[in-house]
């Protein structure tokens, strides 16, 4: 079965586009998501069942989501 992880965001910033909507990509230490109007600098996120962190300790503990993709999740 697939255990599906919920992570939390904490605090973001705004910042310039490079790659595909939905991308996790490197921002300095620590991880942006692409939008459509930019890009959202995390600062602060929380893995499912984990302690509240920086992003750049998350990018650390998990290098593997750079370059990740997003997907919205259903509204329907």
């Amino acid at each position: 079965a697939h255990r599906r992880e919920f992570h939390h965001v904490c605090g973001a910033a705004a910042g310039d586009r490079a790659r595909a909507i939905g991308c996790l990509v490197a921002d300095g230490a620590g991880l942006a998501i692409e939008v459509a109007d930019g890009r959202l600098r995390l600062l602060e996120v929380q893995a499912a069942g984990g302690r509240r962190m920086t992003a750049a300790e998350f990018r650390r503990g998990r290098p593997d989501l750079v370059g990740s993709r997003l997907d919205a999740p259903s509204l329907g």
